[in-house]
């Protein structure tokens, strides 16, 4: 059935019978598990209706198993979109969420394994908050060899300690607020379902200054529409390979957590990811942009430089700056130690 050019109103509710579901799926040298994964989408107990596959230039086998699998599949709508260009993954996913036509669009990973219930209970949760315009799920950990583990619960987190919230709605769905996600990345795209016109939103805003799944959480949370289902809806695999790395998997020895006091990339990356959360609402949404949060981010910004510059001087006028509030005291002092005896991680770009 064609669908109408025409957006729909937000909180609009499509017929059960006539809604339509994208997946989109980007891929960058996945060889080694992305037919398992097509296979797992292919199993769904309430099937897709167009699957969206982007190969963002790789090197290995990828778009030989992508070609395997279609072959093998002929009865599905699969649709491989042109790959011009190394785009990276952030604007991969723009490109694949512009091309979707579903009035919801299931984002997808090369190496996971969805349950086979996963559209089916996402929708049905939808049903019953018609409001949600982005819906998180939450998962189980797997390593490389497909085997499930279990991560050590952090006290007063939830989601397999992605999101610092402990008031959420066992096995049932939660309202998140922009405070939720505003230190924190609480949830990976291959979790989330949107609607389409969360889709357009994102592709017509253009703003990557941020992973696409911690921008869609943004833009849900900003317009009170963003929920977690907290139900295991798919396996997430942890392996060397990983395009982001996630350290909730592991529990780190003291030891391990002294080393990373020292180095730059622990020192920094949580506050760009700060900076460019206060940059991306400040351009999304700049009436939600505070005096308080433009203080925060002059803080921030001069933080990263005595952080480059490994200044003794900078960082303990920072330290008498009332907005040091902003960090922990945990997080002070490993900022002192880090300049009185850090190093710059050998293996890390920043």
């Amino acid at each position: 059935m064609p669908l109408s050019s025409e957006s729909s109103s937000p909180l609009s509710v499509p017929d059960p019978v006539l809604e339509r579901v994208s997946v989109v799926v980007a891929v960058y040298n996945g060889e080694s598990y992305l037919a398992e994964q097509l296979d797992s989408i292919a199993s769904q107990t309430r099937p897709f209706d167009e699957l969206l596959i982007r190969d963002d230039g790789s090197t290995d086998h990828s778009n030989a198993v992508i070609n395997a699998w279609i072959e093998a599949h002929p009865n599905l709508n699969v649709r491989v979109l042109d790959s011009d260009e190394n785009l990276g993954y952030i604007r991969n996913f723009a490109r694949l969420l512009e091309a979707a036509s579903g009035d919801f669009i299931f984002l997808c990973d090369q190496d996971d394994r969805w349950h086979p219930d996963k559209i089916e209970t996402m929708l049905q949760a939808h049903r019953e908050f018609p409001e949600a315009q982005v819906i998180a799920s939450s998962f189980s950990f797997m390593n490389q060899n497909g085997e499930l583990f279990e991560a050590d619960p952090l006290p007063g987190w939830s989601n397999q300690n992605l999101l610092e919230k402990s008031d959420i709605t066992l096995n049932g769905m939660t309202p998140i607020e922009l405070s939720d996600i505003f230190i924190h990345n609480g949830f990976q795209g291959c979790a989330m379902m949107i609607t389409r016109d969360m889709a357009k939103r994102y592709v017509a805003d253009q703003n990557f200054l941020l992973p696409h799944d911690w921008q869609l959480a943004l833009l849900g949370a900003t317009t009170h529409s963003l929920y977690y289902l907290d139900k295991r809806l798919f396996d997430y695999r942890i392996h060397d390979s990983n395009t982001t790395s996630l350290p909730q998997a592991y529990s780190d020895s003291l030891l391990t957590k002294l080393k990373h006091a020292r180095t730059y990339y622990y020192r920094t990356a949580p506050y760009l990811d700060r900076i460019h959360v206060l940059c991306s609402l400040q351009i999304t949404q700049s009436d939600l942009f505070t005096k308080d949060m433009a203080e925060e981010l002059a803080f921030l910004e001069t933080y990263m430089e005595a952080m480059d510059r490994r200044s003794f001087s900078l960082y303990r006028k920072l330290m008498k700056d009332p907005k040091r509030s902003c960090m922990t005291r945990k997080e002070q002092i490993c900022g002192w130690i880090y300049v009185l005896a850090g190093y710059r991680d050998k293996n890390r770009k920043r």
